[in-house]
């Protein structure tokens, strides 16, 4: 019986979620299992009555993920180069019942979608921030004030071979004016008392430091030194 515990949560507003012979296997911690063809379609040992009557093991490379023709559960095998790009483009476009199962099963395969290129949105009261806190139009903070987010402009910096690099080289040079802002704002001897904005500068930076982190993991660029 399917429950709202026992399936994944966007199961649970489909309309065939209660008939569905597939949806408690397609969670994140369905573990995939071997399998076996019968009659043109791949089966697990727990759908087939005798599996060890059929010789006909599945296995080798698939241009897709398998799945058992009665249950659903992965089955085990590996994914060919368009195999690959069939799941990252399956994910990007919502993953279908298969969301929450096929990035863990296929993880080794790097099939998560990369954060698109000038897709962050930066939430509005940093915007106001970074208004009060540039240090010259050549600062990160500036760009943010000005256009309201953080694009590719029309020069490409030197050594980003790449739109992703560009991108992320925006973000570590954001990092890093957030950092200036924050000791600024630190300053003992220019804001004896300390100044109001520090909790916010921080969270901000914290923030930023986030989308960095997030960007090199989807890259691939962590150890890229720009």
């Amino acid at each position: 019986m399917n429950t709202t515990e026992n399936t994944p949560a966007h199961c649970h507003g489909c309309h065939g979620v209660d008939e569905c012979h597939q949806a408690q296997n397609m969670r994140a911690d369905t573990l995939p299992v071997e399998g076996w063809v019968r009659d043109g379609d791949v089966y697990c040992g727990d759908c087939l009555d005798h599996p060890d009557d059929y010789d006909c093991s599945y296995c080798g490379e698939s241009d897709s993920p398998t799945h058992c023709g009665g249950c659903g559960v992965p089955i085990i095998h590996e994914l060919t180069p368009e195999g690959v790009e069939y799941v990252r483009e399956a994910l990007q476009d919502g993953g279908g019942c298969a969301r929450e199962l096929w990035p863990e099963v296929w993880a080794e395969y790097d099939v998560l979608p990369k954060i698109p290129v000038d897709s962050i949105v930066i939430p509005g009261r940093f915007i106001d921030l970074c208004s009060e806190w540039y240090d010259g139009q050549g600062c990160m903070l500036y760009a943010v004030s000005s256009t309201g987010g953080l694009t590719l402009g029309s020069i490409r910096p030197e050594g980003c071979e790449t739109e992703e690099k560009w991108y992320l080289t925006l973000w570590r040079n954001l990092s890093a004016d957030m950092y200036r802002a924050r000791r600024c704002a630190g300053d003992d001897q220019a804001y004896p008392e300390g100044h109001e904005d520090i909790p916010a500068l921080c969270e901000f930076d914290e923030w930023v430091d986030e989308q960095v982190d997030q960007l090199e993991e989807s890259y691939g660029l962590a150890d890229w030194d720009n």
